[in-house]
């Protein structure tokens, strides 16, 4: 009987821990991840285990809670993933179907973009939005603003990303749809959109190219000041 609650009561801390970042449209860093997991279970409990056990009980709904590095100062945030079926249509509880549909489209333009460049311009979604959707500029405004609170988009000086909420609950969807116009990062294996990437094909991340300090290419000697920069990142 003893077995038994102490099962139920560390299934009843996991549930915690699960919606605690579940509720967290931005993630969470994983030091307030590790320091409730302490409160929970004990100093000496492990964050990598116990996020493990969580997900080995969560994948047959496929459900994940994912650790993403920001690709640009490699802040860890865990994330909650849904694995099954298209991210975009599972915004329909709180999106109508015109901000659906414009975010489907944003997803495509950023990654369509020329030049490696993984952005758009609020010039260029008004300008497609318009011609594509017969949009008026108050609601495509109205639209990315709610895109941008609700954590999807990042928004700078112009320019819209993805978040990196956005990569994680996305990252299945765009293996699948645009798996050719992806780069992973030979690091850390995360989805590239602010980075390098060599001519032979080799790919970091901002963050992990400055982590590891490489002067030249790992596969093929080339001087790293000579890779093509990823992303509107600089």
């Amino acid at each position: 009987m003893e077995g038994d609650t102490r099962i139920e009561e560390n299934a009843e801390k996991q549930k915690f821990v699960l919606q605690y970042v579940m509720n967290r449209t931005f993630g969470v860093d994983e030091d307030v991840v590790q320091g409730l997991i302490h409160d929970l279970f004990g100093e000496s409990a492990s964050l990598s285990q116990t996020m493990n056990e969580i997900n080995k009980n969560i994948h047959n709904y496929d459900f994940k809670l994912q650790k993403i590095q920001d690709q640009l100062d490699g802040r860890p945030t865990w994330h909650f993933q849904n694995l099954s079926g298209d991210p975009v249509s599972q915004m329909a509880t709180p999106y109508s179907t015109n901000q659906i549909e414009l975010m489907r489209r944003i997803i495509d333009w950023i990654m369509q973009a020329d030049e490696y460049q993984y952005s758009i311009t609020t010039l260029q979604i008004h300008k497609y939005a318009r011609r594509d959707m017969s949009l008026a500029p108050s609601i495509i405004e109205n639209y990315l603003s709610t895109f941008e609170r609700d954590g999807w988009l990042n928004q700078r000086e112009g320019i819209w990303t993805f978040t990196n909420h956005a990569l994680a609950d996305m990252e299945a969807y765009l293996h699948n749809e645009y798996e050719s116009s992806l780069y992973e990062c030979n690091a850390c294996r995360g989805i590239v959109t602010a980075g390098y990437v060599c001519e032979c094909g080799y790919c970091l991340h901002v963050y992990c190219c400055k982590h590891l300090a490489y002067e030249s290419c790992p596969n093929c000697s080339t001087n790293w000041t000579e890779a093509t920069t990823i992303g509107r990142w600089y």
